[in-house]
């Protein structure tokens, strides 16, 4: 018997409770105990809370345009986080997200 006949017979035999954790197991495999993003936004997390009080703080005391420019300038972190943190293939440092994130910048600063 092969291994996807193998399968669907024990997918027969269960229950349908059963089957249905067995298909989304199958489906996502060891992705559902992956801890690194809820540890990654543990982290991150009061980080991004603590940035956006300063940005309203720096909104109070400076020019809207300056603020803009300078919060425009936060891709640029992210994307080292990206690099630093990878949580997959997709997640690596490339030539076109550092092309992207400085055009993103460069856009803003022409804007103001």
């Amino acid at each position: 018997m092969s291994e996807t006949n193998g399968k669907e017979a024990l997918l027969v035999r269960l229950s349908y409770q059963a089957t249905l954790r067995a298909k989304v197991l199958a489906r996502y495999g060891n992705k559902l105990r992956d801890t690194r993003p809820i540890n990654l936004a543990l982290v991150l997390g009061p980080l991004w809370i603590a940035a956006h009080y300063m940005r309203q703080v720096a909104l109070f005391k400076t020019k809207l345009d300056m603020t803009t420019i300078l919060s425009s300038t936060s891709s640029f972190l992210t994307l080292q986080v990206a690099a630093i943190y990878p949580l997959n293939q997709r997640d690596q440092f490339t030539i076109s997200k550092l092309v992207a994130v400085v055009f993103g910048v460069i856009g803003t600063v022409s804007l103001d």
